[in-house]
């Protein structure tokens, strides 16, 4: 019970910091954590790493480049991100360049890179986020693998996102209000 209590409060915290960050009023704000935890908008963000330094971009999907990676910053729509209500539970994470949602790569393992296809509603394009307490960085689990959005580390060449067992490591990322 305690387990559900702290997860539902993570959880409420994660769409007030959501809503603050996309500039959402007071009202919407509580709204978010009142309506079964879901925002009454979607919100747009971009997905950065703690120190703002890189931002989660996609460029296409189907065969030519299908991963999420982590880049400097750009003016470009491949970094901005919807935040989204997912048909069966928890949240999509649709690009707005490619309309592509963020999901698991099926023909790859649980602890291999995501990729963005085609939003068709499928259980492994939800995500759950959570709010890392005392601070404005989230964590994004997905809901159908069971395992978190994971940045590489720092001096790796590879610069996509993956997933991998939940365990807090390069796994925190902070919502950046704003689109072009």
């Amino acid at each position: 019970m305690a387990d559900r209590v702290r997860a539902a409060a993570a959880t409420t915290v994660a769409l007030l910091a959501l809503a603050m960050a996309s500039g959402a009023s007071y009202g919407e704000r509580a709204r978010s954590a009142d309506e079964g935890h879901r925002p009454v908008q979607t919100k747009t963000v971009r997905l950065a790493d703690p120190e703002l330094t890189v931002y989660a971009t996609a460029f296409s999907f189907g065969a030519n480049d299908p991963w999420v990676r982590m880049l400097p910053r750009s003016d470009s729509a491949a970094q901005v991100w919807v935040v989204t209500p997912h048909p069966g539970d928890g949240w999509a994470i649709v690009n707005r360049s490619t309309e592509g949602c963020v999901m698991l790569d099926l023909a790859g393992s649980l602890f291999g890179y995501v990729v963005q296809d085609r939003c068709t509603g499928r259980p492994h394009e939800a995500w759950e986020m959570r709010s890392i307490i005392g601070s404005d960085r989230v964590t994004f689990r997905n809901l159908a693998a069971d395992r978190c959005l994971t940045r590489q580390p720092d001096d790796s060449a590879d610069t996509r996102l993956r997933l991998f067992t939940c365990d807090g490591v390069r796994q925190d990322f902070r919502l950046v209000p704003g689109a072009p």
